[in-house]
């Protein structure tokens, strides 16, 4: 099976750009398991050669215009005409929207997992996103011959601009390097995981880790993330505090499996991938009910509405008093983000190629 793979960014590894992982993965476990060729056609990254070959995997990085990653480049690709299936990534950028004119230029099935994310941030960004919408976003969804969303949250929201053919299948998460083998701390160790950005909620956990601070002392704080909020928040810290940033996968999961509560008081995430991998290693999140976050979390961890920070507090505290609840949550998080390994994904995802493919013989 040949396929072709159009997407805003892409490395061949596991990186921290979220939609270059996503693809990452699949394209992994196609080759892996199902020896398929794969030709991924991404928008260029600094840094990076415009084209890459490793045995069936073959790379093209176009160069691009704005924001929304435009270019021209990208809607006259040759070898598309010997590609059996095209499938397109991240809604509200050109490469999904170039994916699915080759597709169709080409009669070949298209697919699209979007990976929405609402423009909920600034009223320019949300008029910019409603321009997309128009221009491209609607033509994507309606003439593809699947839309893909990661959960019923995503769903919900690109059911208002197209009622089409859905089919949710989950991100992946790096089954290979997130996992549980748990190590026991001297203190309890809560943590805060992402960047230290105001939306993802970097300063709030912050300020209700220092009231933990001041009533107790056998807590300890972990801050792993970058961000223009980080300088502050280690100025104002005391020396229960540990601050961690540049760290790979592999070093990430070790955290993992070394903190007892994850706290992220988020404003908003499409999925939450920090939340799917600490759930893999059995790490009990406490979190806001927004977004995609319910179903990424489900009984792996205790949510409360955004700006309830007293409550969410109280259910900190609670857990640090509760070894039991945590454990409880940390086997249901386990059992819960099972669906999320990267090659029950790709097995979901194939078997969805297979019955497109056999549907236009």
């Amino acid at each position: 099976m040949r396929i072709g793979i159009f997407t805003t960014s892409f490395l061949p590894y596991h990186s921290r750009l979220g939609i270059s992982n996503a693809v990452y993965f699949l394209v992994k476990n196609l080759i892996k398991k199902y020896d398929c060729d794969i030709y991924v056609y991404s928008s260029d990254m600094k840094g990076l050669k415009n084209r890459e070959e490793y045995r069936n995997l073959h790379i093209k990085r176009f160069p691009y215009e704005s924001r929304y990653q435009f270019s021209p480049e990208m809607l006259n690709i040759h070898e598309i005409d010997n590609i059996d299936l095209i499938h397109s990534f991240h809604y509200g950028f050109f490469p999904a929207f170039a994916g699915l004119l080759a597709a169709k230029r080409t009669h070949k099935p298209h697919l699209f997992t979007t990976a929405y994310h609402p423009p909920i941030y600034t009223p320019f960004r949300s008029l910019i996103s409603r321009m997309h919408d128009v221009l491209q976003g609607f033509w994507v969804l309606k003439y593809s011959d699947m839309v893909l969303p990661f959960n019923k949250d995503e769903k919900t929201h690109l059911e208002k601009y197209v009622n089409t053919n859905y089919n949710i299948i989950p991100c992946p998460v790096n089954s290979d390097v997130f996992f549980p083998y748990r190590k026991e701390q001297k203190k309890i160790t809560i943590a805060y995981v992402g960047p230290m950005l105001p939306w993802k909620g970097a300063w709030i956990a912050f300020d209700i880790f220092r009231k933990i601070e001041k009533e107790r002392n056998d807590v300890r704080f972990v801050f792993i993330g970058m961000g223009h909020l980080e300088d502050e928040i280690k100025r104002k810290s005391g020396n229960r505090f540990t601050f961690i940033k540049d760290i790979q996968p592999t070093e990430l999961a070790k955290q993992y499996n070394s903190i007892d509560i994850l706290v992220s008081p988020t404003y908003y995430e499409s999925f939450g991938c920090v939340l799917a991998e600490a759930g893999m290693c059995g790490t009990p999140v406490v979190s806001t009910r927004v977004g995609g976050i319910p179903e990424t979390v489900g009984s792996g961890g205790l949510l409360v509405d955004y700006g309830d920070w007293k409550k969410m507090k109280e259910y900190i505290e609670m857990l640090i008093d509760d070894a039991k609840l945590r454990k409880k949550l940390g086997k249901n998080a386990i059992a819960h983000t099972k669906k999320f390994r990267d090659g029950i994904v790709s097995e979901n995802i194939y078997r969805v190629y297979k019955r497109l493919l056999s549907n236009t013989i």
